[in-house]
C-alpha cells in the first residue's frame, strides 16, 4: 500500500486530468481533484487493493463531480469560453472558430441531456480514452456491459445530433 504523498505525487494529474474531461473547466477540475484527494487521504483505510488505486480514485472523482452536478443543478452546461485556440492547435477563421465552438457546445449539450450513466460513459471514453476495461471497472460492470452501453449511447448522440440538424 502507498502513502498518501505516493499516491498524490503520481496520480493527481491523472484525477486532474480525468476531472477536466468531464468538467471542460480548469478551475473546478482543479476544486474536484483537490475534493478527490482529500476523501482518499480520508478514506485511504478503507481501500480494500481488489482494485487499482487509479479505478479507486476515478470512482471517488466521478462522486464528487455527482455531488457537485447535484448542488449546482444549473450548470450542466459546459462553458467553452475558456478554450485558448492556439492550445488547441487550430488556426481557424473567428467565424469558423464561433461555428466549431457552437457545434461543440451542441455535442456537450446533448451528452449532458442523458441520464448520468450515459455521459459518464461517452465522456470516458471519447474525451478521457478509456478503455472498456476501465469503464467496466469504474462501474463495477462487465467489459461486455461497458462496450454495450458506449454502442447505445453513441447511437443515440448520433439521432440527437441528426434530430437537431432537421
Amino acid at each position: 500500500m502507498q502513502n498518501l504523498e505516493d499516491i498524490c505525487r503520481e496520480y493527481t494529474n491523472t484525477i486532474y486530468k480525468y476531472l477536466f474531461c468531464i468538467t471542460r473547466n480548469h478551475e473546478l477540475a482543479e476544486d474536484l481533484t483537490q475534493e478527490t484527494l482529500y476523501y482518499a487521504y480520508k478514506y485511504l483505510h478503507t481501500f480494500r487493493g481488489d482494485c487499482k488505486i487509479q479505478s479507486w480514485l476515478r470512482t471517488i472523482a466521478r462522486n464528487e463531480w455527482y455531488k457537485y452536478l447535484k448542488k449546482n443543478k444549473s450548470n450542466n452546461c459546459i462553458s467553452l469560453d475558456n478554450i485558448d485556440i492556439e492550445q488547441i492547435g487550430y488556426n481557424l477563421s473567428p467565424e469558423d472558430e464561433l461555428i466549431r465552438k457552437e457545434k461543440i457546445k451542441n455535442i456537450y449539450n446533448a451528452i449532458f441531456s442523458f441520464d448520468e450513466e450515459t455521459s459518464q460513459i461517452l465522456l470516458l471514453r471519447l474525451e478521457a480514452h478509456m478503455d472498456y476495461k476501465q469503464i467496466a471497472i469504474l462501474f463495477h460492470k462487465s467489459e461486455n456491459w461497458a462496450k454495450t452501453k458506449f454502442f447505445r449511447a453513441k447511437q443515440l448522440l448520433k439521432e440527437v445530433l441528426r434530430d437537431e440538424q432537421q
